[in-house]
Parts: structure tokens; sequence; C-alpha cells
């Protein structure tokens, strides 16, 4: 089931309108630099994040050769196994990072605020933690370092320390948080940069965080597809480059010959210095460019909508916590029933970011003008007190006028909602004049007796689009299985699985 939610997620992660894309991208090809394709940073950026940088061996995909960590643009915290396919080795670089991040990434949930909708009464941490990282590709190389220590044995011969768990289920749930669209626990600076960012990069080019960067704000005098090609050639995570892994390798050899196969600590670390001198300038590189990129994209303005998505963030981040205070497991794949339901959870909250975004941000509504789902205008006539025949006695709906500059195309009848307060009751497009300056006034009629909704005043620009704001109502679905084409019984294997004499045999 993960295959399928993990490809819808990126669906929905996409843009509303391809053209849109390609008129931004061919302007920064003009330009040969970034061009930035929004108003306002649609998503939340804390003061002091959690940055971690990562780096695995060749392409051992998990084997953590080095990572850094650390809450500020200072020198990060360091850490490297020198032989990462040792089990003991890993696992021991891994633990110092595990007791730095844990009681970091649980601080926030002991401060709460309570909340009461009926019967019922919850408390929710009043903010959360946030792990900044350089791209998607450090995004799954964590979700794989998690699912590598969240199931490991705490007792028993291969016990470990219960700290290295600890971490594991926390970058478990940092991993699979990030597939729900809009989410801000964990923020991929790639994906903040190209969200915000239009530029003529390949799909490849854009996941280098070194050369988006240089694309965006290239040196003086220097053109963007110059700086990007000069930058890309220093990759910054978490696969290296080749020409650093010939270097790596007669160390990790030399490593491996001097430790004869022990793994004590007071041994080991050094014989670590050549290993750990290899990395600094590799961590270093990528620690800031992360930080710069960060902080460029911080001094935009925040949008509105945000701290809606925070509140949801905050609430997912309060019971993974609670879950993990009450020992609680993770399944590895998930049941018809959860699978259905995470779909359904990610398809509305990729409605509601869409909608949102677009509300918030006039550069994200022009696709949708240019695609004939909204329309901008300025009011000419708002009637608050019109009424009508309902199906049983007269009702109030008032008319808004809206006078657009350009030919509406939106049929009669389609619902539509006011931007200023498109959380509110909709509208219905009643009527569609031609005018002779070649726009159209356009009537749209408010479907609520009420004025609760508000309505937009005369003379003020306005906009009106398809995207409302207001949470859909999801439901429930049964506890059993809701498919009809099942068996009844399932059939027994032909023999156990762990029949060991059948195997010897």
């Amino acid at each position: 089931m993960r295959p399928l939610l993990f490809q819808e997620s990126q669906r929905l992660r996409g843009g509303p309108h391809e053209p849109s894309h390609v008129a931004f991208a061919a302007r920064a090809f003009i330009a040969d630099r970034g061009l930035r394709k929004s108003t306002v940073r649609h998503r939340r950026l804390l003061a002091k994040p959690i940055a971690v940088a990562l780096w695995q061996l060749g392409a051992e995909p998990f084997a953590a050769a080095a990572i850094g960590w650390g809450e500020s643009h200072t020198m990060p915290y360091m850490a490297a196994p020198g032989e990462p396919r040792n089990r003991a080795l890993t696992f021991a670089a891994l633990l110092e990072f595990a007791r730095w991040f844990n009681p970091r990434f649980e601080a926030q949930a002991t401060d709460r605020e309570t909340f009461t909708r009926g019967d019922y009464t919850f408390s929710v941490a009043r903010t959360a933690p946030q792990v900044v990282v350089a791209n998607r590709g450090t995004v799954e190389f964590l979700g794989r370092l998690g699912r590598r220590l969240a199931y490991l044995p705490i007792d028993g011969k291969w016990a470990v320390d219960p700290a290295l768990v600890r971490v594991g289920r926390h970058l478990r749930f940092l991993w699979d948080h990030h597939n729900r669209p809009g989410q801000q626990l964990i923020v991929a600076m790639t994906e903040l940069m190209n969200d915000h960012w239009a530029t003529p990069l390949s799909a490849g080019e854009k996941e280098s965080l070194s050369a988006l960067d240089a694309f965006i704000e290239p040196p003086t005098g220097v053109g963007g597809f110059d700086a990007a090609a000069d930058a890309e050639l220093c990759p910054v995570g978490p696969v290296p480059d080749g020409e650093d892994d010939e270097c790596l390798m007669p160390l990790v050899e030399q490593l491996n010959a001097a430790r004869n196969g022990s793994t004590e600590p007071v041994g080991i670390a050094p014989l670590l210095k050549p290993i750990m001198d290899h990395y600094r300038p590799l961590l270093r590189r990528t620690w800031d460019l992360l930080w710069r990129c960060r902080d460029r994209e911080a001094t935009v303005l925040e949008a509105r909508s945000v701290g809606r998505r925070w509140d949801v963030d905050r609430d997912a981040y309060t019971r993974h916590v609670d879950w993990m205070n009450r020992n609680g497991l993770r399944r590895t794949r998930h049941t018809p029933r959860q699978a259905a339901m995470t779909l359904r959870n990610l398809e509305e909250a990729g409605r509601l970011v869409e909608a949102e975004e677009a509300c918030d941000d006039p550069l994200r509504m022009a696709a949708y003008v240019l695609a004939n789902k909204a329309v901008r205008g300025t009011v000419v006539d708002v009637d608050p007190t019109h009424r009508e025949p309902g199906p049983k006695r007269m009702v109030t709906r008032p008319l808004v006028t809206l006078r657009s500059p350009d030919p509406c195309l939106i049929p009669v009848g389609r619902e539509v909602w006011w931007t200023g307060q498109s959380e509110g009751k909709e509208f219905v497009v009643e009527d569609v004049t031609p005018t002779p300056a070649g726009g159209s006034d356009i009537v749209l009629k408010l479907m609520s007796s009420s004025n609760t909704t508000g309505l937009p005043g005369m003379g003020n620009a306005a906009c009106f689009s398809i995207h409302s704001t207001k949470p859909g109502w999801l439901g429930q679905l049964p506890d059993d299985v809701p498919w009809t084409h099942q068996t009844a019984v399932p059939a027994a294997p032909a023999e156990a699985i762990d029949d060991v004499t059948a195997l010897e045999a």
C-alpha cells in the first residue's frame, strides 16, 4: 500500500496548471536567474530549527558514513562510524546523534494548551520542533535509518541502547509525515525553494541544492546557468561524489587494518581522525549552504494560512509523542482500511493546500484566472437586500456585480468563493454580460440568507475562484474491511514458513 500512497502524495504536491509553470520557467530562462513565483512564503520556518546533514557510504542506502546536526549556523556536531558497514560502529556513532536529538525533539510536547469540543477535551503542544535538511534524498535517508532503528530489540543478545530505538521511531514519524501536503515538521530546502522559485532546471538539477541556489542567486557577473553548472560539481549529500568515495576507501581500509576487528570506543576514537578530517569540509559545505538558503527564505512574509497547517502539524506531533510514551509501535504496512483513510486524508490535505495557497497569493491565483477557474475585477454594484422566491417563501440572496477587464468564460451556475472569505458560503454565477471594452460584468449571488459570510465593498478589487478553504467532512469508515471480494477464511500455507526441517531438506 505504501508505494501507492507515496505516488498519490507526490501527485498532490504538484502545481495546479502546468502552463503557468512553463511561463514562469521561460521568463527565468530569459533572465538567466531564478524568478520568484509567489508573493509570500507558504511554509513556516522556525527561528531555531534542528538542522541535519547526512552522507552515505557510496551506494549503500542504509550506511550512514557521516552525520552532522545542530541548531545554529555555527559548526555542527559531527559523528562518523569510520566503517559504516559494521553494526557496532554505526550504532555507536548514531547513538551520539540520538542522545542529542531525542530530548530536543520531545521538549515541546510538555508545554500544552487544552481544547474542548463538545464532550471531548484534549491537549495539544503549543509549538512543535522543525527539522531542516538539504533535499528529499536526505529525508528518504532519514526514513531508511528510522526503519532500521525503530524495531531493534532493547533486551537479549542483540540489545541496543533504547535511545537508538526512540530516535528511529522519531525519524520514521517524520518521514511518514513528510508525505502530507503542506506539512512543516521536516522541511527539505530544495522542495521549499522549488515551490517558491521558478527555474528552467531539469528535475535532477532541482534536487541539487547547490545548483538550485546558484541559479537563484548567482555571483555578480555570472549567469544562472554557468553558476549552476559549476555549483552542481559540489554535492551536498546524502549520495557522495565518486572522487570523494575514491579518497575515502583507503582511509576505511587503514581503519579496518588498525582496529583489527575491535569495536571498543576507546581504541577506535584515535583511529577515526583521518575519516573525520575527510568529512568535516563536506559537512561544512552542506551546512553553510543549508543555512544560507534557509535564512534567505525566512525574510519573505509568511502566508496567512500557514498557521492553520501548523496547527495540524502540532496535533500530529502531539499524537506521536503521546503514542511513543505509551510504547506504541507503528505498522510497516497499512491495513486496507488504514490505506483508504490515509489516501482520503492526503487528498483532502492536498485540496486545502492548493486552495489556501491560491487564495493567499495572487501569483498562485493567476494560473486559475488563465484557466477560467477564477475571475478578478472591481466591484461595481452590491445589492445586500435582493430577495427571490425560495422553496417555501421569499429568501434573501445578496448580489455582487464584478467588472472584469478580461472576458469571463466561467459558465452560469458555477459555484465560486470570494477569496476574502474563502471559508464562507459559496456564490453562484448568476449572469455574465460582455462589456464594450472587451471585458465582462459578472453577477454573483450569495447562496445564504445571512450576511455572516460578508460581501466585498463597492469599488474594491475582488477575486472569486473555485477554491473553498472550508475543511470538508470526511466521514468514517467501518472497522471491518469495506470490500466485497475477499475470501471468508484465509487459506493456510502449504507448509510453515519457518519450518527448519523443510528448509534443511
